[in-house]
């Protein structure tokens, strides 16, 4: 089997007020490497006070040691971004003074006659000269471009994509008779008896190996619209009727491929650690693959809370609504509108689950969630002899 998988990074929550703290100092780390550099002051910046802080922080264990190093990596990129913007300010104010100086009367060859160049010219040609320098090293790349609203900034985009070469392989033993009980289920009712009905009811195969290719796509917009509200949307390739797969087979004589709405849903925090989520959402559990697919996104409303109990031990929260299926608005077909099934035959899963997590270190952790779901609406029929219909008796 090969897979090629570009997937992003997981991001793993941590503690608001040591983010905020931490994005302050490495702001001002970054900000005084800036003001350093246009200060014309050559000696390096130090960032030792603040790699002290981070690398305490990960003793306290507020921090992973993982963590610890992004943090440092981003302080010295902001830092060196700063000094290379700086530098190139340098350079342009350097350039558009030699210009300025070349259009003066000064820097005239002796016996040569020139104009006399007023101060309000000069300062134009510095600051056109600057300005071109400056332009040439965004488009260059040399430094970042500024003045990008804050809505542009709060959107990230993620996706990947995954080629898969799938064989299905049955043992030569298997059974030849297999009957395809959902085919059955889904479709109109099949004789059981022999003597009235020869033919064989669906069979499933159990013999003939199959070889697929097939291809996973999918891209994702988080848009953060405030510090407390974010909108999440996903597309992804993968069939209608299978909400626990994205995989989609390659073939079918060249027809286009199918994209659905993977994800559509918002994530409101009105405090910390307490998240109110709407829309087709990114499971909310915390779940092993045991009772949740990884690929299965459920539609409703969710709210979960966490909160640490020091350092090392946390207690988790969640309450949720899932719509499995509305009841048909126009059933029975026939029926006057007064006998129509009523709204109280929508079917649910309403859910709630309780845990806890403790992190010995980085490498120990213990897990331990409770949860239960009630399936509203939703139970098991056994059909009569030669029928897909439950009987309504």
């Amino acid at each position: 089997m090969l897979s090629i998988n570009d997937a992003g990074l997981a991001r793993r929550p941590a503690r608001p007020a040591v983010r905020t703290v931490l994005a302050g100092l490495l702001g001002a780390t970054a900000l005084v490497a800036s003001s350093s550099a246009f200060a014309q002051d050559t000696s390096p910046v130090s960032q030792n006070a603040t790699v002290n802080l981070i690398n305490k922080l990960v003793e306290k264990k507020i921090l992973t040691r993982a963590e610890a190093d992004t943090m440092i990596a981003q302080a010295e990129a902001e830092a060196g971004q700063a000094r290379a913007a700086a530098q190139t300010a340098q350079m342009a104010n350097e350039t558009a003074e030699k210009a300025v100086a070349a259009a003066s009367p000064a820097s005239a060859t002796p016996g040569t006659s020139v104009r006399y160049v007023p101060q309000f010219v000069r300062d134009q040609i510095k600051e056109e000269v600057k300005g071109e320098v400056l332009a040439d090293a965004k488009k260059d790349g040399l430094i970042a471009p500024e003045g990008l609203p804050d809505w542009v900034r709060g959107i990230k985009l993620s996706g990947d994509f995954r080629f898969r070469e799938e064989s299905r392989f049955f043992d030569r033993g298997n059974a030849l008779d297999f009957v395809n009980v959902g085919a059955i289920n889904a479709g109109a009712p099949f004789n059981t008896d022999p003597t009235t009905n020869p033919t064989n009811p669906p069979i499933v195969n159990s013999r003939k190996n199959r070889n697929y290719q097939r291809i996973r796509a999918r891209l994702g917009i988080e848009a953060d619209i405030s510090p407390r509200l974010t909108t999440y949307l996903r597309v992804a390739t993968g069939s209608q009727n299978n909400p626990d797969s994205t995989m989609q087979s390659l073939g079918g004589y060249f027809t286009d491929k199918d994209i659905w709405l993977d994800r559509a849903y918002v994530d409101y925090q009105p405090l910390d650690g307490l998240h109110i989520y709407a829309g087709r959402m990114a499971n909310p559990f915390r779940f092993s693959e045991l009772v949740w697919d990884d690929d299965v996104n459920p539609d409703g409303l969710a709210i979960s809370y966490q909160r640490d109990l020091g350092s090392n031990l946390s207690l988790f929260g969640l309450g949720s609504a899932f719509i499995l299926q509305y009841a048909n608005d126009a059933d029975p077909g026939t029926a006057i509108a007064s006998l129509k099934v009523p709204a109280e035959k929508d079917k649910y899963i309403f859910a709630g689950q309780i845990g806890a997590k403790w992190q010995a270190s980085e490498s120990v952790r213990a897990d331990l969630y409770a949860a239960y779901f009630d399936y509203y609406n939703v139970a098991g029929q056994l059909s009569p002899s030669c029928s897909n219909v439950a009987d309504s008796a």
